[in-house]
C-alpha cells in the first residue's frame, strides 16, 4: 500500500514538472486593454469593417490660393452598424462634411472635403483620421488627400536655403544662390524689387537672362548652437510678391570658442 501511494506522488510531481515546462515554453498572451484605440485598431482579432474608396488620393491640380475639393466614400463591410463616425483633419485649411454619422452594414456615406489652397505651393498632402464605433469598440482609421498647386510667376530658389555644418565663428564664406520664376504665364514678367539680409552677409544680384545669380558673402557670427535667420527678397510677382531663403548655422561645439548667447 505505502508503494502504490509512493507511486502516486511520484506521478504528481512528474505531472506538475511537465505542465510547468509547457508554460516555459509556450506562454500566456500578455493582457490586451481593449479599451485602448491603438491597441483594438492594430490588433489582428480585430480588424475593422470600413473600406475607403480611396485611402490615398490625388486631385487634379489648382492654382495657389483656390479651393481643392472632392469626396471619398466610406463603406461598412460588416454585419453590424457603425456608429460615432468622425473626421478630424490635419490642417486648418480643410473642412469636411459628412453625409452621416452612421453606416448601415452594406451601406456607404460620403466624406466631402474642401482644402484652401492659399500660400501653398508644389504638392500639398493632407491627412485624415476617421474615428468610429464598432462592436461597442471605438476605433480609428487615416486617409490622405494630395493636391499639386500651380504656382505661376513664383520664384523659386535653388538651392532653397543656405546651410553651414560644423561652422565656426568669424568663419569667411562666399555661396551662390540661382534665383528663376516658376511657370510664368506668356506676357508677364517678375523683377525684383528689393533684398533684405542681416547685417552680416552682403547680398549681390546679377540677372542673367532668364534668372538672377545671388552671390551672398560675409563673415559666420559670433553665436552658439543652431542658429538661423532669413533673408527677404521682394518682386512684381503679382501672386508671390515675397519669398524668404532661410540660413541655416550648426556651430561646432568648442569650449575653447568664446561665443554669445
Amino acid at each position: 500500500m505505502k508503494q502504490k501511494g509512493k507511486s502516486i506522488l511520484v506521478c504528481l510531481i512528474c505531472g506538475l514538472g511537465f505542465v510547468l515546462l509547457l508554460a516555459a515554453m509556450f506562454p500566456s498572451p500578455p493582457f490586451r486593454n481593449a479599451t485602448s484605440t491603438q491597441d483594438v485598431a492594430t490588433s489582428p482579432e480585430n480588424r475593422s469593417s470600413i473600406r475607403f474608396s480611396a485611402r490615398m488620393m490625388r486631385l487634379e491640380p489648382v492654382n495657389s490660393g483656390e479651393t481643392a475639393s472632392g469626396f471619398v466614400l466610406v463603406e461598412n463591410t460588416g454585419r453590424k452598424v457603425i456608429t460615432e463616425v468622425a473626421v478630424r483633419v490635419g490642417c486648418r485649411c480643410t473642412e469636411v462634411k459628412l453625409s452621416d454619422t452612421s453606416i448601415n452594414p452594406g451601406d456607404s456615406i460620403e466624406i466631402e472635403f474642401y482644402i484652401d489652397t492659399k500660400g501653398k505651393y508644389e504638392d500639398f498632402v493632407d491627412n485624415f483620421l476617421f474615428t468610429y464605433s464598432e462592436n461597442e469598440q471605438n476605433l480609428y482609421d487615416v486617409f490622405h488627400i494630395a493636391v499639386p498647386i500651380l504656382a505661376p510667376g513664383k520664384l523659386v530658389a535653388e538651392p532653397s536655403s543656405l546651410q553651414f555644418n560644423k561652422a565656426k565663428v568669424g568663419e569667411s564664406f562666399s555661396r551662390n544662390v540661382k534665383l528663376r520664376v516658376k511657370d510664368l504665364p506668356e506676357g508677364e514678367s517678375v523683377d525684383i524689387v528689393g533684398i533684405s539680409a542681416p547685417d552680416w552677409i552682403t547680398v549681390n544680384p546679377v540677372q542673367k537672362g532668364a534668372f538672377w545669380e545671388l552671390t551672398m558673402s560675409g563673415v559666420l557670427p559670433d553665436k552658439s548652437g543652431r542658429y538661423v535667420e532669413f533673408i527677404q527678397i521682394k518682386s512684381t510677382s503679382k501672386r508671390y510678391s515675397e519669398m524668404v531663403i532661410p540660413i541655416i548655422v550648426e556651430y561646432v561645439v568648442d569650449a575653447n570658442t568664446h561665443t554669445k548667447d
